[in-house]
């Protein structure tokens, strides 16, 4: 890129590392360095963290990629999360917002759903095997570009739904389907969710019904949708124990209601996604009130002979774990 890279002081303080950031147009060392240094400064909650928050994120959520920085969106996703985890109840809620706002491309959208569910992972403190982590660097995930083309099955299973069925085909995820009593003293080792207690604020603003008329979910921004939809359902997810749960996942439920039967198959997967994240966290009791309609949808998905393979099987799963949630076998009667 350049024929002799040069190095550039890191800044001392939070403003002047975004002031570098929003301003430099010719040093791309003082640019990189301004950019470098702001994970760095909110980690370690340099003068200004919490008064900063809100303007930064909009830096960053808008920032360009004028001297073709390496590792340059890693580094903002990074930086965006840890931005997010020092205040999440103040700054989750507007970064949720801000994915609907008329001046923000398809791509910052797709950027802070990133940021939504990696600051909910470190608050959660979970890594992909449900052991207490930092993730490090933050990935992409691969869910989050959506295809919607009709027919097409080359969509990856969503990584928080292959590891959550993981622990349910082992018995041994951290929620509750078996009696603790039954854990190994492996799996009695808990670690605080500080997401639980906030995770109303990242989940339910995402569940707005109106977006304004830039947007149509439901048509050409059907990718967007399925993405926010899924971001939602992984955060349910990780809201174990949480005192809002119950509400997120009627909420989520009640949202996906009207998608039942779209044309699109990404978005009859999504509704199939909703159902399995809230089977995952709701107490049995209301579970066990929810979940018909939920159980005839995914056997209508699985009967269908226009459902694409993946869409089955997602069905067949959800079935499969409902019923195990409520002790029951594939010959219950539903009605």
């Amino acid at each position: 890129r350049y024929e002799e890279a040069k190095i550039h002081a890191p800044p001392s303080y939070l403003r002047e590392a975004l002031e570098w950031i929003a301003t430099e147009k010719e040093k791309y060392e003082k640019f990189e360095a301004g950019l470098t240094a702001i994970e760095i400064l909110f980690r370690k909650r340099a003068v200004g963290w919490n008064e900063v928050g809100v303007s930064a994120l909009r830096t960053l959520i808008h920032l360009e990629d004028r001297f073709a920085t390496q590792g340059f969106d890693n580094t903002v996703l990074r930086s965006m999360v840890a931005i997010v985890v020092g205040q999440p109840s103040q700054l989750a809620p507007f970064l949720a917002e801000t994915v609907f706002e008329r001046n923000v491309a398809v791509k910052q959208r797709y950027l802070i759903t990133s940021v939504l569910v990696n600051a909910a992972r470190e608050l959660a403190g979970v890594d992909d095997n449900g052991m207490k982590t930092m993730v490090t660097p933050y990935k992409e995930y691969d869910f989050m570009q959506p295809q919607t083309s009709k027919g097409n099955d080359s969509v990856h299973q969503p990584d928080w739904m292959r590891v959550v069925s993981q622990r349910v085909r082992a018995n041994t995820r951290l929620f509750s389907i078996r009696p603790a009593s039954e854990a190994s003293s492996e799996q009695k080792k808990t670690i605080e969710n500080r997401f639980a207690r906030i995770a109303d604020r990242f989940v339910l603003p995402l569940l707005k019904s109106r977006v304004g008329d830039h947007l149509e979910l439901t048509g050409r921004d059907i990718p967007l949708l399925v993405r926010i939809l899924y971001t939602a359902c992984e955060l349910l997810t990780l809201a174990e124990n949480s005192p809002s749960v119950t509400r997120i996942a009627l909420n989520l439920t009640s949202s996906v209601e009207s998608l039942r039967y779209h044309e699109d198959p990404a978005v009859r997967e999504v509704v199939v996604a909703a159902y399995f994240a809230s089977a995952i966290v709701l107490p049995d009791e209301t579970l066990a009130v929810e979940c018909k309609p939920w159980l005839h949808y995914c056997i209508s998905r699985i009967n269908d002979g226009e459902e694409g393979e993946r869409g089955r099987k997602l069905a067949d799963q959800t079935i499969k774990i409902i019923l195990m949630r409520l002790r029951l076998d594939e010959t219950a009667e539903l009605d």
